[in-house]
């Protein structure tokens, strides 16, 4: 079970970048789970970026005050970043909206350019 265990500790470890095979003296075995060679690229990052956009701007649209806010969401899949610019007419608002943001990805930081502008 140790021998198991070691090994399963090392795939997972080769397959997360922790380790390589060269430092660690030995090559992966057919079938381990390998990290991919090929980088996510700007074509990938841009398509993360929209998709990401596009879940966001979902969970915005089920709030009618925020939705007719026209907020504008920008994301960074590179740095795990969603930007929120645009104005709304109270702290409650603004504070739902980085919330909504915030449940579009798991462990996304929302950088908050809100402002807010209250109806005279």
């Amino acid at each position: 079970m140790i021998v198991t265990l070691s090994r399963l500790t090392i795939a997972l470890a080769l397959s997360t970048g922790v380790l390589s095979s060269p430092d660690f003296g030995w090559a992966a075995q057919p079938g381990m789970a390998q990290r991919s060679k090929k980088p996510i690229g700007l074509a990938g990052a841009a398509k993360a970026n929209a998709e990401l956009e596009k879940e966001v701007n979902a969970k915005i649209a089920t709030d009618r005050e925020l939705k007719a806010a026209k907020l504008i969401v920008s994301a960074d899949v590179t740095k795990n970043e969603i930007i929120l610019r645009g104005r709304v007419s109270s702290d409650d608002l603004r504070s739902k909206a980085v919330e909504l943001a915030k449940s579009a990805q798991a462990g996304v930081v929302v950088n908050d350019q809100i402002k807010v502008i209250a109806d005279h």
